[in-house]
């Protein structure tokens, strides 16, 4: 174990299989993963001191983070990724996953510094989850063309902008009538 490790950046490891190990690793504080990783999950867990993550890497399919409070930016361009779970991030405030055109599933939990949330172009999306967000003010979904449903939004108390564009499954909007908060919605080219 490396105690007093805080920076560590993987560049170009097409041997580097299991990430894993990075978990052991608790004094870190900047992890950047980048181009040609052969992982293809990666569970980062319990890193208490971690702030600032980086993922660029060409083959990652499923993304699991839990429990990084100290984490406060997230930055990721991840072409292969199915999956993100992202729990317990309690100062997580910049997050953009919208370099992520294969995403199928997003979960989002517990990020209480979360005030604002742009998801651009995912035409792969069929599962987004969000709860625990208690500051999110404004959300914007655009060009999510497999999402159908909406039904958790009532679940976001401070949720006073939304708007929704280019969904053409979406069939489920009944979470908009619990919204006390919602003083925009913008609903644009959804189905009849």
């Amino acid at each position: 174990s490396l105690p007093k490790l805080y920076s560590l950046s993987l560049r170009d490891n097409v041997g580097i299989e299991n990430l894993n190990r990075i978990n052991e690793l608790s004094s870190l504080v900047e992890l950047s993963l980048r181009e040609n990783l052969s992982a293809t999950e990666l569970l980062l867990d319990q890193q208490p001191q971690l702030k600032t993550l980086r993922l660029t890497a060409n083959k990652l399919e499923v993304l699991t983070l839990r429990g990084h409070a100290a984490l406060e930016a997230i930055s990721m361009a991840l072409p292969s990724i199915r999956s993100i779970a992202i729990s317990g991030a309690r100062s997580l405030g910049v997050l953009n996953p919208n370099s992520c055109p294969a995403l199928q599933t997003l979960s989002l939990d517990g990020l209480h510094a979360l005030t604002a949330f742009e998801f651009i172009s995912h035409r792969t999306l069929t599962d987004l989850t969000l709860t625990d967000l208690p500051a999110l003010a404004r959300l914007r979904l655009r060009r999510c063309e497999k999402l159908t449903t909406l039904s958790q939004l009532g679940e976001l108390p401070a949720l006073t902008h939304l708007r929704v564009d280019n969904a053409p499954e979406l069939n489920d909007v009944d979470a908009l009538k619990g919204m006390a908060a919602l003083e925009s919605a913008e609903l644009i080219s959804l189905p009849k």
